[in-house]
């Protein structure tokens, strides 16, 4: 929206900018104008793989409601109990639903 702030080549919403330059940076050692410079940096290094992302994500979309509206074209509910085989053999076709791979360990 035009109303939200520039800050290099991000457009920032208001709030977020007080936030950030009056309380997330505040007593860190880091002005705000560092940290946006970062982030700055950080969305435009990530960019294309959000972008590859993002046109995934339309793919699987686009393959999902197809494969339902075929699902009601032949008079099948998606909710029903026949179909719910069906919806996720479908799903893990496409990718969208992934084998379990067993327990995950985080740490930090």
């Amino acid at each position: 929206p035009e109303w939200y702030v520039t800050v290099g080549n991000l457009r920032i919403h208001p709030t977020m900018l007080e936030v950030v330059n009056n309380t997330v940076c505040r007593d860190t050692g880091f002005s705000s104008s560092y940290f946006w410079a970062c982030l700055e940096r950080l969305t435009e290094e990530l960019r294309p793989e959000v972008e590859q992302c993002l046109a995934k994500r339309d793919e699987l979309q686009e393959e999902i409601d197809r494969f339902y509206e075929s699902l009601k074209v032949a008079g099948t509910s998606p909710s029903s109990p026949e179909a719910k085989p069906l919806c996720k053999a479908f799903l893990e076709k496409i990718g969208y639903i992934e084998p379990d791979q067993g327990p995950v360990n985080l740490g930090t």
